[in-house]
């Protein structure tokens, strides 16, 4: 046996193992001795493309809907935020959404129904419909026992499924209009 200065790799195929490094040697030679790749330089005769978003301008329409908690005693409230500003807007009272909730938008946009408990049990569950346009809320007490897994519109508008339950769960279909459930 001589002694060679090469790597030597050790295989039943040791011909296919040399060649395989004399070409991972080459391919590495070649790409070494290449030339950078250059930046892209931007175009400078681009105009802005236009935007179909309204701008922010503090009013209902652009702001967001957020929660906040505020403790235990009081629990989350919804008021809008302005994005631009990050306040909250000026003449729109905090709507208390009790310790835990759930929600759903109707499919016009225009009405909150909010699942909430004023606990941090799941008993004693009532719907509340927010207003949107006007800021207006009316509460049922629909007396909802178990976490709320789902809620959903009718496509109408006139009807809400709401899926709650412990461990066994159950669906709660109420009349939006009247405020009263039509089934169980």
């Amino acid at each position: 046996m001589g002694t060679s200065n090469s790597f030597v790799v050790y295989s039943s195929k040791g011909e296919n193992m040399r060649l395989l490094i004399v070409f991972l040697t080459l391919l590495l030679i070649l790409t070494a001795c290449a030339s950078p790749i250059q930046p892209t330089i931007a175009p400078t005769d681009v105009s802005e493309p236009e935007s179909d978003a309204p701008a922010l301008d503090g009013t209902f329409e652009t702001s967001l809907l957020v929660t906040e908690w505020k403790g235990n005693t009081e629990g989350s409230v919804l008021y809008p935020l302005d994005p631009a500003s990050g306040a909250a807007l000026p003449n729109y009272t905090p709507i208390s959404l009790g310790y835990s909730s759930y929600h759903a938008f109707s499919p016009d946009r225009q009405t909150l129904a909010v699942v909430s408990f004023p606990t941090e049990t799941t008993y004693h569950g009532s719907l509340l419909l927010i207003d949107l346009p006007a800021w207006k809320t009316e509460r049922f007490e629909l007396e909802l026992t178990g976490w709320v897994n789902t809620m959903v519109f009718s496509p109408n508008g006139k009807r809400l499924a709401i899926a709650h339950g412990e461990s066994n769960y159950k669906v709660t279909m109420v009349n939006i209009e009247e405020g009263v459930i039509t089934a169980q």
